[in-house]
């Protein structure tokens, strides 16, 4: 017997209401395993993260340790390590270590020096014309032939002025411009209150050297900002009572190094009349001149080019270093021994710190500044103090 037409309608209703309960349910339990995954894999992401930020702590522990450590000791070996990271990621407990980076920051320009100092002093004079010197060794040559063709002009002395008057006010503790330059005017929180979001100068310290990217000039300026990484540092000011308060390491320096230190000291003979107006100052800077202007000699001395290759390299202490100096071998150009604690030593004090470690291809990066005063018998630690430290 053939069911009536209402009855099959009935029945292809209920299978199609049993269809469409069907899909519903399927894309509902798809929809909960998705977001259950979903949520495992940010559990299992936020776990591995937590991970690789403890192993950068481990990691940075190791090397805060490793810092006490007679410096050309430690460095040497910390050489091999850098020489393997170079190739591949070093196994790390549980995870990778992706990089590390050790570097000393006493030779560079300390832009915290600016905070406690007046323009026009004489130590204020010789920041300025150390700030120049180390700018204009960064620029790249000029472009030549078609090249040249449209190319800016590399800046000026006076673009390098007004970044130095720039970072002076965002740095010195008053709100007075810096005009101290010929044609230089600085920038106190008129020049940033265009800004959006508006902002003014610290007007203190800085921190840490990221900051600078806010000055006027600096970010927008034509100094990449490897030049600003690899010349100037953000340490506690030392400049009380000395000319130059940054310090050469030789027993880590290169010849070259060596060279480019002393020569951006020298301050010309007709400036130096003019503005160095502490006598103590003026005969520290006339022999400091005097080795600016016989770097070459100086360098071949305390690292002669022609040592055989495999040789050690010769470990000064203050005292051999001074004697060194004062040889025959520099005696034609009168370099006064007295005068090596003012642009070198035997040993750092400062460093920074950059290390990023890894956990099922989640990373985590931390960079610190640290302060490790040594004894200068022996190039050790006596201490350590981590002065700025970030990890995320």
């Amino acid at each position: 017997m053939t069911p009536p037409a209402s009855r099959l309608r009935l029945r292809g209703f209920a299978l199609l209401m049993t269809l469409v309960v069907v899909l519903l349910v399927s894309a509902y339990v798809t929809e909960v395993f998705f977001a259950t995954g979903l949520e495992l894999r940010a559990v299992q992401t936020f776990k591995d993260s937590q991970r690789a930020q403890e192993l950068a702590r481990a990691a940075f522990k190791v090397a805060q340790i490793g810092l006490l450590l007679d410096e050309v000791e430690f460095f040497k070996s910390f050489a091999q390590m850098q020489s393997l990271l170079t190739v591949a990621s070093l196994p790390w407990e549980d995870g990778l270590l992706i990089d590390l980076r050790i570097e000393p920051l006493d030779a560079r320009f300390n832009l915290n020096e600016f905070v406690n100092i007046q323009p026009g002093q004489s130590f204020e004079r010789a920041r300025w014309g150390l700030f120049l010197h180390i700018l204009r060794d960064a620029m790249p040559p000029a472009p030549t032939g078609a090249a040249a063709a449209g190319a800016p002009p590399p800046p000026s002395d006076y673009d390098i002025g007004n970044l130095y008057a720039a970072l002076f006010d965002w740095i010195d503790q008053d709100t007075v411009p810096y005009t101290e330059l010929t044609g230089v005017q600085g920038a106190e929180a008129a020049a940033y209150h265009d800004r959006n979001p508006e902002y003014e100068p610290r007007n203190g310290p800085l921190t840490r050297l990221a900051e600078i990217r806010l000055v006027r000039g600096v970010a927008q300026g034509a100094f990449p900002w490897q030049v600003w990484e690899e010349r100037f540092a953000v340490l506690p000011p030392r400049g009380a009572g000395k000319l130059y308060p940054e310090r050469l390491n030789v027993n880590r320096a290169t010849h070259d190094e060596i060279v480019a230190f002393l020569q951006r000291r020298e301050m010309d003979g007709a400036v130096l009349d003019a503005i160095v107006r502490t006598p103590a100052f003026k005969d520290i800077q006339e022999a400091i001149n005097t080795y600016a202007a016989n770097a070459a000699e100086i360098a071949d001395v305390l690292l002669p080019l022609d040592t055989l290759p495999g040789t050690p390299r010769v470990v000064y202490t203050d005292a051999t270093l001074k004697a060194k100096l004062g040889t025959p071998e520099l005696a034609a150009v009168k370099v006064n021994a007295n005068y090596v604690a003012q642009v070198f030593s035997t040993y750092d004090e400062f460093y920074r710190i950059a290390l990023t470690t890894e956990v099922n291809g989640v990373q985590a990066r931390l960079e610190a500044v640290l302060n490790v005063p040594r004894n200068a018998a022996n190039r050790t630690g006596t201490s350590s103090k981590v002065l700025f430290y970030t990890l995320h």
